[in-house]
């Protein structure tokens, strides 16, 4: 198809108006629909870049979100390819709340556990926590049964239950999966026809409309994200016509360490509740157990703390050449030898229609990610109220312990365990994490058994002296008073701790 300067700069005129005619929008959607003809670049590279880049909707019919709910609903079905969707899923809206953009290449649970974490994790913690207090206050009141259990100070045997714990982690769950957020989203599987190639093409030629209409942009981070280059171009357009202030950024990494960390303190405190006192092996499995969770924990603190630099990397050394597209792979074929027009012209003409050129778009994404990430981390290796939900175990099995106390009507006992409780919560989610970290970055980077087995004696050590410091307040004290100097001595040093030995960026 042989293409006159004339027949393109008439086309290029025709962009003024506010949408092209039905004959010219015709014509794009053959061509981004990889249709059965001659793609002639020179023509239909300005011209589609053109209308992309002035972010006008074709029909408004295109502007469509769909309740965050049903994006993570089924384990998060919209997330996987080759499953069924439903384009119904999805309506017309006036304006979208927030724009996913992810990579398709990266692990659809992962994504789907991060937006319940986005979406539900603190009202997960506030709802385990309140299972926690009725699982509390049911067995003080002798509602719910228990079994005996040395104590640990007195001679007398505890009836002793589990309950706060358990009631916090059912609730926990229930709503960390179940919840159902309204929020009004754009993603481009439920937002845009995939049943229609005619739909599906000009629902691709509204995202940058759809961008312009996004109150926020939230990025589903992982190590694929900066080497696709449709993710890219969402960024791009996002930035042109948004502060950075909009740009959400969420790590499935650290997803991966808050839940993982949350179930770890799960296992290890139920199982402290559970091990008789009265026992000679309940200390040695303690102690083995301790230094077991030392390591897990400095492994997984590890593995976040380098997929975090590691992202850092990505941000400082990303080129839009280097991305990846669909069509570029395929050498620009269909399986049946048409043509099919190369998305990278088409993105780079609208990057340098929105930055003046590519090197300034590469300059505004590290900018704007790198301030989304210092306002969402705090330069600290994960948001401080973040590690305190994955202490919360702790807590729970605290107010197990003072449950036991209030059902044998020692009151002062009982409060001193949940003040201790409390203060454990706070102190051992800010300081033990920093310490760890520190610890491990004494040690050389070529030796991670080594780095490893001393994060391992750093937890051992701290947790060993803390139980100790406690005891002895505990024995001189009493519970209370104990549990409140305890608190008065810990806890602002381990504010200090979290300030000066959590940094990652």
């Amino acid at each position: 198809m042989a293409t006159s300067e004339a027949e393109i700069f008439d086309t290029l005129e025709a962009l003024e108006a506010p949408v092209p005619d039905e004959k010219r929008l015709e014509e794009w959607m053959d061509v981004i629909g990889d249709a059965d003809h001659d793609a002639n670049e020179h023509f239909w590279v300005p011209a589609l870049a053109q209308f992309l880049t002035s972010m006008r909707l074709t029909d408004e019919k295109f502007l469509r979100a769909t309740p965050a709910r049903r994006i993570t609903r089924r384990a998060g079905r919209a997330l996987r390819q080759g499953t069924q969707v439903s384009f119904a899923d999805s309506q017309m809206v006036k304006e979208i709340s927030k724009f996913i953009s992810h990579s398709w290449h990266a692990s659809p649970l992962l994504k789907t556990l991060t937006l319940h974490r986005f979406y539900n994790l603190k009202a997960a913690a506030l709802a385990g926590t309140l299972g926690a207090v009725l699982g509390t206050i049911l067995f003080s009141c002798g509602l719910l049964p228990g079994f005996e259990r040395a104590p640990r100070f007195g001679e007398e045997p505890l009836l002793q239950g589990l309950w706060s714990l358990c009631l916090g982690q059912l609730l926990f769950v229930l709503v960390l999966i179940f919840r159902a957020p309204r929020d009004m989203v754009f993603l481009d599987r439920l937002c845009i026809d995939q049943e229609s190639r005619r739909a599906k093409a000009e629902g691709v030629l509204n995202i940058g409309a759809c961008l312009k209409h996004s109150k926020s942009l939230l990025v589903i981070w992982d190590v694929t994200y900066c080497q696709r280059l449709w993710c890219l171009f969402e960024m791009a357009a996002f930035l042109k016509t948004h502060q950075d202030e909009a740009l959400i950024i969420e790590p499935v990494s650290l997803t991966v360490y808050v839940l993982g960390s949350f179930w770890f303190n799960t296992l290890m405190w139920s199982t402290s509740v559970v091990l008789p006192n009265d026992s000679p092996f309940t200390a040695p499995m303690l102690l083995l157990g301790t230094c077991t969770y030392g390591w897990v924990l400095a492994g997984v603190l590890k593995r976040y703390s380098q997929s975090l630099q590691s992202l850092k990397a990505q941000l400082q050394k990303f080129r839009f050449a280097e991305a990846e597209v669909y069509c570029c792979s395929v050498r620009h074929r269909t399986q049946n030898g048409a043509d099919i027009l190369c998305d990278r012209g088409i993105m780079q003409k609208c990057v340098q229609a929105w930055f003046g050129s590519v090197e300034e778009f590469e300059q505004s994404v590290q900018t704007g990610v790198k301030d989304a990430l210092d306002r969402h981390f705090g330069g600290k290796f994960c948001p401080s109220h973040l590690v305190i939900i994955a202490a919360l175990p702790l807590l729970w099995a605290q107010m197990d312990f003072a449950a036991a106390w209030f059902l044998q009507r020692e009151m002062m006992v009982g409060l001193g365990n949940l003040i201790f409780g409390l203060a454990s919560t706070f102190i051992g989610s800010l300081a033990v994490p920093g310490l760890v970290l520190v610890s491990m970055r004494c040690m050389p980077r070529s030796y991670p058994s080594l780095q490893k087995l001393v994060a391992s004696a750093t937890y051992t050590a701290v947790l060993l002296i803390s139980l100790g410091v406690i005891e002895l307040l505990f024995n001189s004290l009493g519970v209370l008073p104990g549990s409140l100097v305890f608190s008065a001595l810990l806890v602002l040093p381990s504010v200090v701790v979290w300030k000066c030995c959590s940094q990652i960026f």
